[in-house]
């Protein structure tokens, strides 16, 4: 569609050229525009060729217009050579770049980590191009510096907007306060921002963004709320995202009352909850078992069209499997399944039935697991399927996990073995005992006191404390061993 409007459009502009109509830059401008949205650099450089062609002069704003497109694209060396054509009149082009035209390329550098080459070029605008550096020059260059976490170089650049009196704006304040925040130079930045809210420059949602987030990250939260305050007392105009951040903060920190108090500030500003502002909420109801709150929460947020995810489904399940409320859990994980959201809370629900003694439906879930959801069980759900079979001795099943195991590559740890050994000694199972001490041996898992207190007393028991010396020295003990002789091995 772009190319079918530009050749209309370049079409039209030909047949007024060709009934001797003057052609100036400006429309020419309007079609690089439209074609360097869509980054159509083919016909860009079409275009430039037939304006030569024409004999239509390109001016400032079309050299602009080009350079602009290739910074945002990062063809940073392209949008120098452009510049180099405008500037040194080649061809017989020549445009003086402007203070736009120097900013572009500055913060292209800057962007792409030429921090130095803006440097340079800012000195050359004004030796060479006659224009004042101005303060997004500066704002470009200081973020630029910051990026790559030369804090001291901004604030020297700062310092030097100040020196040759170029105004600052909230991005100069912003740009700053955000370098030194991610570099976890809290306390200076606080002191930067209270200095220049003494010298009148307030700051705006996206300073408190950052500041809330910086203290909410560090578990600050106090001096969050203080700051939030702050903010409502200042009646500076907020978006979103600062009551979604903090949000997010105290529901981490467990202060479920202030983050609702925030949810209800952010409402009353006009704003609404997203899904993961519901998610870190219901995440904290849930730390602090409050079923009611979680209910209202789930209610709301299916009143106001946001749809629950995997995250929240997946929190849902483990809190009700947690407070063995096991016919919603189930409900929980039912809904999942049509949803074709994958449940990743498995283990809990697992470990909830195995402590509630009902190993059938903890197995159940084990096999909807590998046919449903197909998400490999780690360590932890095999060790709680494993110790709760052991308990009911049905080590059948035991043993079955253990192979599913290795066939699955999941490591057993020292707990499970013991579990084991402890059933196969029950059961009077010393050869299946004997190749699991093997395979103790083979995966380096490290015996502790309770192996050895439950292999003793069987071991000893039976004449086998041969067996069971060459286990503790990490030889195996079901296989016959080679005959030694003058200490040479028996082949």
């Amino acid at each position: 569609m772009v190319n079918k409007k530009f050749g209309i459009a370049w079409d039209v502009l030909h047949d007024v050229m060709k009934m001797g109509g003057a052609v100036e830059a400006a429309p020419c401008n309007a079609l690089l525009t439209a074609l360097g949205r869509g980054n159509d650099f083919k016909r860009m450089s079409e275009l430039m060729a037939k304006m030569e062609e024409m004999g239509i002069k390109p001016d400032v704003i079309t050299f602009g217009i080009l350079i602009n497109r290739l910074c945002k694209s990062r063809r940073i060396d392209a949008a120098l050579e452009v510049f180099e054509t405008m500037s040194g009149g080649v061809k017989g082009v020549s445009a003086e770049p402007d203070v736009i035209v120097y900013n572009t390329l500055i913060d292209g550098l800057c962007k792409v980590g030429r921090q130095e080459e803006g440097l340079r070029l800012m000195e050359r605008m004004r030796s060479q191009g006659g224009c004042a550096p101005n303060t997004v020059t500066y704002n470009c260059l200081i973020d630029g510096f910051n990026k790559v976490g030369d804090i001291e170089r901004g604030r020297e650049l700062f310092d030097k907007m100040k020196e040759e009196g170029i105004p600052l704006n909230v991005e100069t304040l912003n740009t700053l306060l955000d370098g030194l925040c991610r570099h976890r130079r809290l306390n200076t930045a606080f002191d930067f921002f209270n200095e220049m809210q003494r010298d009148g420059l307030k700051g705006n949602a996206v300073t408190y963004t950052i500041l809330i987030t910086s203290l909410c990250n560090v578990n600050n939260i106090s001096k969050a709320m203080e700051l939030f305050n702050q903010m409502l007392s200042a009646e500076c105009p907020t978006d979103a995202i600062v009551y979604h951040c903090l949000i997010s903060g105290l529901s981490q920190a467990g202060r479920m009352e202030d983050a609702s108090f925030v949810v209800s500030k952010l409402k009353e500003a006009g704003f609404s909850m997203d899904i993961v502002s519901y998610n870190v909420m219901i995440n904290g109801f849930s730390s602090k078992n409050k079923p009611d709150k979680i209910h209202e929460m789930i209610e709301e947020m299916e009143a106001s069209g946001v749809k629950p995810d995997s995250v929240t489904y997946n929190t849902l399940l483990a809190y009700l499997s947690k407070a063995e409320d096991f016919k919603s859990a189930h409900k929980v994980l039912d809904r999942m399944m049509d949803e074709g959201i994958i449940p990743t809370a498995f283990g809990t629900l697992i470990h909830a039935h195995c402590l509630d003694g009902d190993i059938d439906k903890a197995m159940r879930i084990f096999r909807d697991m590998g046919s449903k959801s197909k998400i490999p069980p780690n360590t932890v759900i095999y060790s709680d399927l494993i110790n709760s079979l052991c308990k009911k001795n049905d080590v059948e099943q035991a043993l079955y996990l253990m192979e599913d195991m290795k066939e699955k590559g999941v490591r057993p740890n020292t707990q499970r073995f013991n579990a084991l050994f402890k059933a196969l000694r029950e059961n009077n199972l010393l050869k299946k005992a004997l190749q699991f001490m093997d395979r103790m041996v083979e995966q380096a898992c490290n015996p502790d006191y309770i192996t050895m207190e439950i292999l003793t007393e069987w071991l000893s028991g039976v004449g086998e404390i041969e067996r069971l010396r060459k286990f503790v020295q990490g030889y195996p003990v079901s296989k016959p061993q080679p005959q030694q002789k003058d200490g040479i091995v028996a082949l």
